[in-house]
């Protein structure tokens, strides 16, 4: 699952590089990633979810914290470098940043992809309060019972999308920020790939049973080729054309994502995907940034002005492939900040032990 969480970042970096069939990717992409999430989801938090709340928060939300952070401390030199533009960045002040990002509302435009972090945030809490509830009222039918929960938000989900339901025009809170956090957790893009999430935890459970044949896997790329024709999906956005495209699309990228990555472990040494897998955040996190190398790159090739650089998240109708140069700088520049930590790492545990031999 490490290779995976691997091809899913790939694909996304991919996918931001202006990759002409990026339509094909974005069918499953980040599916993928709330699958492979839910797969290593570990059904014993569902005895403890108060101390599985407070692990996410010490995790998920505090590692969204400091990032947003550090990007926001960076803001004026972003400014100065041309890298933001003052035409396309919206220059809120230092104190009402720090709120938006407290209460997860930062909208930072080369923390773009920060949108999943809240999402599983909130879909692995509500996962793990689900579960908590269905073990507690029937222990021994609590799997069935928790689908039947999931498929419940699921169409919840995708019924406030099409009838365009407005929770804050209906309920009229008085409590503004508590209510934004209540329906953050209930939002369509959380309760929809809530079963995804399931899915990747279904799978874990049953994962010898599920066999992963080559003619299988030829079927579903020539599906997932077909589907791509009739519509795109876009979490981010709540774009699910419908739950069977939705869910179908998923399930063939996930399948196809699965049986390579199967295919690679087995035949072929693969200490890089292994490598890409374990730090697919700091990937999330500086592929953006990363990508104005590229971007510079091209404006040296064709002589454009410098506050080009400030052009998100690539230079379009340029032509060629600089695609492939970008999604190369975005996915394995920012793999050297991990790989200067575990050289740090690495260089601290010997100071040590050389200190305890003396």
């Amino acid at each position: 699952m490490n290779i995976v969480k691997a091809f899913g970042i790939i694909a996304m970096v991919v996918g931001h590089s202006n990759y002409s069939s990026k339509q094909i990717i974005y069918q499953y992409h980040m599916a993928l990633f709330f699958f492979t999430s839910g797969y290593f989801y570990n059904n014993s938090n569902s005895k403890t979810p108060i101390k599985y709340i407070i692990k996410k928060i010490k995790t998920s939300y505090l590692v969204y914290v400091k990032y947003c952070l550090l990007f926001l401390l960076l803001r004026d030199i972003f400014l100065k470098t041309y890298i933001y533009s003052t035409n396309d960045f919206n220059q809120n002040s230092i104190l009402y940043s720090i709120k938006e990002i407290i209460t997860l509302n930062y909208n930072e435009g080369l923390l773009g992809t920060f949108w999943f972090i809240v999402t599983l945030f909130f879909v692995s809490i509500l996962y793990n309060i689900i579960s908590y509830i269905c073990y507690k009222v029937l222990p021994k039918r609590a799997e069935e019972l928790k689908l039947v929960f999931l498929i419940m938000l699921f169409s919840y989900g995708f019924l406030t999308l099409k009838y365009n339901i407005n929770l804050y025009e209906i309920i009229k809170p008085k409590h503004i920020l508590l209510f934004r956090f209540i329906y953050k957790i209930i939002s369509p893009k959380v309760v929809i790939t809530l079963l995804i999430y399931h899915l990747g935890y279904f799978y874990r459970q049953h994962e010898e049973k599920i066999s992963f044949k080559l003619s299988y896997c030829i079927a579903c790329i020539i599906l997932l080729f077909l589907n791509s024709r009739y519509g795109n999906i876009g979490i981010a956005d709540n774009i699910f054309v419908n739950p069977a495209f939705f869910i179908v699309n998923s399930l063939l990228g996930i399948y196809i994502n699965i049986y390579f990555a199967k295919l690679i472990s087995d035949k072929y040494k693969n200490d890089i995907l292994h490598f890409i897998g374990q730090n697919t955040l700091y990937i999330m996190t500086f592929h953006f940034l990363a990508f104005k190398i590229t971007t510079m790159v091209i404006i040296i090739t064709y002589k454009l002005p410098l506050t080009t650089l400030s052009t998100f998240p690539v230079i379009y109708d340029i032509g060629g492939a600089w695609w492939l140069l970008y999604s190369l700088v975005g996915i394995f520049v920012p793999l050297i900040i991990p790989l200067i930590k575990n050289g740090f790492k690495k260089s601290f545990s010997k100071t040590v032990n050389i200190q305890k031999e003396s």
